[in-house]
């Protein structure tokens, strides 16, 4: 926030407090058309027309989900022949302009940058604009905060939240001189470009690892120096028999009352808590030390893994983290303790959520509508396992494939939170450049 001390060379305007030689536009003055798809042309013309697969003479028909920032996607689930798109000019996507979810995901932005036609689905308004260098700022701004609750305090309610363009068209922009506006653009276009690089390669690299994965956890790729065949078990061979395998059931599994929750205390393992592989540390939930203590058959500690009787998917697997001294067992999950004479921790946990592994639980599982793995069937589930030796290189191989990639997103993370405060200052003049 600009404090006094700092006002010098600022002004008050409608939109806030932006620099003396800024000024301000609305969309609409600045742009030389903006307009969306009619429902009527929709019915009546262009929806009896798609086809969804791309044939040669069709366009992408680009709905809001198909873009994000400068990012298209291309290869959408509906195309429209070209000469009908031909049709509707003015939504037909032929130059450089600027794309608004107006129904649905509110406020989202994109820039349709024209490597090739397309059309519009009715969810998208489409602002083409008199001076295409301005095209970047008006999108970068537009995601700011200042932008997003500009178009955020314009949503109708109705049946569903919409966006009305006579509202979007009248949205304050601030622009600065044609240099600064350059720079300011060029500074986070890098960002941007940082941040896409770093997404390519931790695709690279997750395509990688789910290659590695599959031939280690399957024998199809042996390491030097480990030729005997694989032994064949079953999954209730994998436990440590002194630790009993734990199993909760119900909404909540350990018989918890309303009254038995507490701000602070033993920390509440959900469903929701258990990703495919790793833990999601989001839903807090904590009940005190004594009722753990009387449940002590649903607790649960540091390191082991716990795997979903159900949901999406059924089976899936995580260690519980070692934040805490023990935990509790809540909404259907299973406790397993991996005697660790012969079997790796790290090992387990990746066969478990390997797509290998998953197909089993799955032919395994009952319910038509929400899929659901019983204790006893998944003790019976065959799978194969090399030597203890073996089992501990793969598991190192792949949890140091999974460690650098979650360094990539976080170093990506990093560059995002950068990129949005750059945007929140720069855009509005709160940070000035030489």
């Amino acid at each position: 926030m600009l404090t006094k001390s700092i006002l010098q060379g600022y002004k008050k305007t409608e939109i806030g407090i932006i620099p003396e030689d800024w000024n301000e536009f609305t969309i609409n003055s600045l742009s030389k058309s903006f307009t969306k798809q009619t429902g009527f042309d929709y019915s009546a013309y262009i929806k009896p027309k798609l086809i969804t697969t791309f044939k040669s003479g069709t366009l992408p028909f680009i709905q809001n989900k198909d873009f994000k920032e400068k990012k298209i996607n291309f290869d959408t689930d509906y195309y429209i022949p070209e000469d009908v798109a031909n049709n509707f000019p003015r939504i037909l996507l032929d130059e450089k302009c600027l794309l608004i979810s107006i129904s649905g995901s509110i406020g989202k932005i994109g820039i349709f940058s024209n490597f090739r036609k397309a059309f519009v689905g009715g969810a998208v308004a489409v602002v083409k604009f008199k001076d295409i260098d301005q095209l970047d700022w008006i999108m970068y701004y537009l995601l700011s905060n200042a932008g997003q609750n500009s178009l955020l305090n314009n949503v109708k309610a109705g049946s569903h939240q919409n966006l009305i363009l006579a509202d979007i068209r009248k949205i304050i922009v601030p622009i600065t001189s044609e240099k600064e506006r350059k720079t300011i653009v060029g500074i986070i276009s890098d960002i941007d470009e940082l941040i896409q690089n770093i997404d390519k390669l931790i695709s690279k690299k997750k395509d990688t690892q789910k290659g590695t994965m599959q031939d280690l956890l399957t024998g199809k790729r042996r390491l030097a120096g480990f030729t005997k065949p694989w032994n064949v078990m079953t999954f209730e061979d994998v436990s440590d028999k002194k630790i009993k395998w734990s199993i909760t059931g119900g909404p909540f599994g350990s018989n918890l009352k309303i009254n038995d929750y507490v701000s602070n205390g033993v920390r509440i393992i959900q469903l929701q808590n258990i990703g495919d592989g790793k833990f999601k540390d989001d839903y807090k939930i904590f009940t005190s030390e004594k009722k753990a203590d009387e449940l002590l058959s649903a607790n649960i500690y540091p390191n082991e893994i716990i795997i979903s009787k159900m949901g999406d998917p059924v089976g899936r697997a995580c260690f519980i983290p070692n934040k805490d001294r023990r935990y509790l067992m809540a909404s259907d999950g299973i406790r397993l303790a991996v005697d660790e004479s012969k079997f790796d921790k790290k090992f387990v946990l990746y066969y478990i959520n390997s797509s290998y592994f998953r197909n089993r639980v799955i032919e395994a599982s009952t319910g038509s509508t929400r899929q659901r793995i019983g204790l006893k069937d998944l003790k019976k589930i065959q799978f194969h396992a090399p030597s203890l030796a073996e089992q501990q290189i793969i598991g190192t191989i792949l949890y140091d494939m999974k460690s650098e990639i979650k360094g990539l997103e976080k170093e990506r993370d990093k560059f995002i939170v950068l990129k949005n405060g750059v945007i929140e200052k720069l855009l509005t003049g709160e940070i000035r450049l030489k």
